[in-house]
């Protein structure tokens, strides 16, 4: 008998037969209070569905599907199939390492691995049980990595995906349907009808009571350490003490399946199978719907990418090919939102034990400047009071930090700005 994650099209039926009442009403826009910005469609590749997104801090957007992998370097406008080495072309989901390493999770083939953003792959599947199924895939700031499986739970890797071992004491032949990290470092993975937590790095999870029965599909983290879950049907959750306690919130006056969360400082994003996209500022209090632009809205997935814009993709359902959608949003790239100009440059950089940063100040004001891992989270706080204006600079010792890719983030009168900074020892 198959199991609900061993075949996505009966995965979908029950996704679209529940979302179809619930299609129609979308288009009577006075439901929803609306903004005025408009999707773009950035990729219209010959393939049915667009199921998993993943970006690196150097440009790259890599996009999963049901044909394999494709991968733009330009911020979406040209798009390169990269499937050398591929076994499996069903691909559901994407981590990218400290190293740059790109890991992909695909139906029944396993975990795939490139070195090369993406152009050639390897299997790393020693570990893992045969023809397993990766619904999900995270990775921290130290390089530890977590697979979701089907039906067998948990697996870590500790080697940049070479080796796994079974992660599973108080989730055994748990349903994984998703997973996050949050900005606190606890570990979350959503099953059927509870959410599991660790603190551990997976050496032992701990089952959080929700009031749904459901496939928990989805997770997000807001800047504020809000942990947001979604599930197939009914309310979504959040939890403020890092998954202790989860309360049901209303994303929507009607219900469908929320199938991904993005957030970018205080915009919190949450894509559906069958009403769109939705944003809310309020840590998901109110909600806008933003699907201007959108021929589908049934989204598969969705990420908020280092080059300042919203990805999504979505399902074929009646459409000539699946489509993907590009929006810009509150970049978390170098920005600037004032006229002053404000640059923070590092050299060396690369580096493998010092270096420095430069800043020039067109006026004297407050700044806070910050290093901070591909999550967000602060590593190390390297300035925060007054600057008189002109030329600064601070030294920074990595020689207790970890090998991997970092920002340097600049928060002054109006703006901010994040310089990537590539530690190598």
């Amino acid at each position: 008998m198959k199991t609900p994650l061993q075949s996505k099209f009966s995965r979908n039926m029950i996704l679209l037969l529940r979302a179809i009442p619930f299609i129609i009403i979308v288009w009577c826009t006075a439901a929803f209070p609306a903004r005025s910005q408009t999707w773009s469609r950035v990729f219209d590749q010959p393939v049915d569905d667009v199921e998993g997104l993943g970006a690196d801090t150097l440009g790259h957007i890599y996009a999963g599907t049901d044909g394999g992998v494709y991968v733009t370097s330009d911020s979406g406008k040209n798009w390169n199939p990269m499937n050398f080495g591929l076994t499996e072309l069903e691909i559901f989901s994407f981590t990218i390492t400290p190293k740059n390493t790109v890991l992909t999770g695909t139906e029944g083939g396993g975990i795939f691995r490139s070195t090369d953003f993406g152009e050639h792959w390897n299997a790393v599947n020693t570990g893992l049980p045969d023809s397993s199924y990766i619904s999900s895939i995270v990775c921290d700031q130290s390089g530890n990595i977590f697979a979701g499986l089907g039906i067998q739970g948990v697996f870590f890797s500790a080697d940049d995906g070479e080796h796994w071992q079974a992660r599973n004491i108080g989730m055994e032949s748990a349903t994984i349907w998703s997973m996050t990290i949050s900005p606190a470092g606890v570990l979350f993975a959503g099953s059927t009808g509870a959410i599991f937590h660790s603190t551990d790095l997976g050496l032992h999870w701990i089952v959080d009571s929700i009031g749904s029965k459901d496939e928990v599909l989805a997770f997000g983290a807001d800047s504020s350490g809000n942990i947001f879950a979604g599930v197939n049907t009914g309310n979504s959750y959040r939890s403020i003490d890092s998954g202790l306690t989860w309360q049901p919130f209303e994303l929507y006056p009607i219900s469908a399946p929320v199938r991904a969360f993005a957030c970018d400082g205080k915009h919190l994003y949450a894509a559906t199978w069958g009403l769109g996209i939705f944003e809310s500022v309020d840590t998901g209090k109110d909600w806008t719907v933003i699907n201007s632009g959108l021929n589908s809205l049934s989204i598969y997935t969705m990420i908020s990418a280092p080059d300042g814009n919203l990805y999504a993709g979505t399902s074929l359902l009646g459409q000539s090919e699946a489509e993907m959608y590009q929006m810009q949003h509150t970049p978390s790239a170098v920005t600037h939102t004032t006229a002053d100009p404000i640059s923070i440059e590092a050299s060396p950089n690369p580096f493998s034990s010092q270096t420095k940063l430069y800043l020039s100040l067109p006026s004297s004001q407050s700044v806070r400047l910050y290093l901070c891992d591909v999550s967000g989270r602060i590593v190390r706080t390297l300035w925060d009071g007054f600057l008189n204006n002109g030329e600064h600079e601070f030294n920074l010792d990595g020689n207790e930090i970890e090998s991997g890719t970092y920002f340097a983030r600049l928060e002054y009168q109006g703006g901010k700005s994040l310089t990537p900074l590539v530690l190598s020892h």
